[in-house]
């Protein structure tokens, strides 16, 4: 399956000044998948791949010293049996965080051995990191998160390039023709179900089986549970548990903000906090913090670091952990209708960090609460989700009364249109096109 990140891959290749690359991101996103393909495309006949936690003994390699030609002749002895020539073969490390000094060794690649192509990647390996952070080599490698699969990638995934196409193509101030835009709105609820796990996708590609796809999406999370245990500190293993049930749990309640004590009875944010940041550093949840000044940037320095809400990387595994289905979207009302709004927040989030954006969410005493806001070059953009067709934007016109932004973007189900106020131009917008964001704020 295509993903956008092959092409930064293909430029690091033919970079003369590239280091070592070092790949994190949530298990099962992809990532060998992505690294096997990109080895059998552009080093057919010169690739050595190796997982470390499939095959324990590689670590050895890395145990007796750091010296970039030991290695690198050990490797060959062992494994390759033939030449590893720097600058025509490719090693693939997966898993790495196995070994630590298998990280550490990225630093003598780079300095001793520039030209090499070298790759690691794990699914854990922000937790490795934190866990050990004097084995990363600062300022050595070129560090790479990658996400599942967004929507753009799952447009692609089934066979949908014209759709890609019309999007790419179209200006924002243009309608989107209805011969694209309802397979659009219909292709991005098949994604809200669906998400972007390669094999869930891979699955629905295959069937188009809902009852198929929940199954990979349960084995997923199930998956993701057996980690808590297998790699998680012992103290920590039922906070994790907990908290990860109730990220959507306390969504579907509305809270303005992820609440400690509705998680685990008296505690507190000082007794939680090591279990979610092993949670973020797994890639598995995200994290969006408050802000109530917007006047000042950069905007992250201004969050409140105390107060956020918690959203799941992955879309599909949110909405299997709320058990939504089609029905859901077939009735807006009720609770349901919460799902719709959840799953819409969770999508745009997910959207805006692949895309590089650090979002905070802006929420002024009781009285207004905005969804996003993003910020480029100094440029503060606020952003507003909608889960249908809405007009009512009640906390975006107050936020743009009080700031006076340049832009702002509404996302919902209704095709474009732009209105402008007080100096603020408003892209009403197809929640599809969020992915065109940046060619929008340049």
């Amino acid at each position: 399956m295509r993903r956008l990140l092959m092409d930064r891959l293909v430029e690091w290749k033919d970079d003369f000044k590239r280091k070592p690359i070092l790949i994190t991101g949530v298990r099962q996103c992809g990532k060998t998948h992505l690294l096997k393909e990109f080895a059998r495309g552009y080093f057919p006949e010169d690739h050595l791949y190796l997982n470390l936690e499939e095959n324990p003994a590689v670590a050895e390699v890395f145990q007796i010293d750091l010296v970039a030609d030991r290695i690198i002749r050990d490797l060959k002895n062992l494994y390759y049996h033939k030449e590893i020539v720097p600058g025509k073969t490719l090693i693939i490390l997966d898993e790495i965080q196995v070994e630590s000094r298998a990280i550490t060794a990225m630093k003598y690649f780079n300095e001793n051995m520039p030209e090499l192509h070298i790759i690691g990647a794990g699914s854990l390996l922000g937790v490795s990191l934190r866990r050990d952070a004097t084995s990363y080599p600062v300022g050595k490698v070129t560090p790479i998160q990658m996400y599942p699969m967004n929507f753009k990638e799952f447009l692609w995934a089934t066979k949908s390039d014209h759709l890609v196409e019309a999007m790419d193509d179209t200006d924002w101030s243009e309608s989107v023709p209805s011969i694209y835009h309802e397979p659009l709105k219909r292709q991005l609820l098949d994604y809200y179900l669906i998400g972007g796990m390669p094999e869930a996708v891979k699955t629905w590609v295959e069937t188009q089986n809902d009852r198929e796809v929940a199954a990979i999406q349960s084995a997923i999370l199930d998956g993701y549970r057996n980690d808590f245990s297998k790699y998680a500190p012992i103290d920590r293993m039922i906070d994790l548990e907990t908290i990860w049930e109730a990220v959507p749990v306390q969504l579907a309640e509305d809270n303005q903000k992820f609440i400690f004590s509705r998680v685990k009875r008296s505690a507190r944010a000082k007794d939680l906090e090591p279990s979610i940041q092993w949670l973020l550093d797994a890639g598995l949840i995200y994290r969006l913090h408050k802000i109530e000044n917007a006047s000042e940037t950069p905007l992250v320095l201004q969050s409140d670091k105390t107060y956020y809400k918690i959203y799941l990387s992955d879309i599909g595994l949110m909405g299997r952990m709320l058990q939504v289905n089609r029905q859901t979207f077939q009735n807006p009302q009720g609770r349901t209708g919460r799902y719709m709004g959840i799953l819409t927040e969770n999508y745009v989030l997910t959207e805006l960090i692949t895309m590089g954006f650090d979002p905070v969410y802006w929420k002024s005493g009781n009285t207004a609460e905005l969804d996003f806001l993003i910020e480029k070059n100094g440029l503060v953009v606020p952003v507003e989700a909608k889960a249908k067709i809405n007009r009512q934007a009640k906390s975006y016109a107050q936020f743009v009364k009080k700031y006076r932004p340049e832009m702002g973007l509404i996302f919902s189900l209704e095709d474009r249109y732009i209105t402008s106020s007080g100096g603020t131009t408003t892209y009403h917008v197809p929640l599809y096109f969020v992915h065109r964001i940046p060619s929008l704020i340049k």
